[in-house]
């Protein structure tokens, strides 16, 4: 399994998450237009705190 950083596929899984579990805040997102732009800051938040948890001895298993 590929703990890279993947940001086009954990963007999609996190809006198929969203819909999924957080109807409401995926439609105000989505009619506020600013889906995208939380979707790109929840992926970069990912991100970092994977590699904080890394940096901290942290191995994927």
């Amino acid at each position: 399994m590929s703990y890279g950083y993947e940001p086009k596929v954990w963007k999609e899984k996190a809006r198929q998450h969203w819909q999924e579990f957080q109807p409401t805040l995926f439609n105000e997102l989505s009619a506020s237009n600013q889906l995208e732009d939380a979707l790109h800051y929840a992926v970069e938040q990912t991100w970092a705190e994977m590699q904080s948890l890394m940096s901290e001895g942290f191995q994927a298993h």
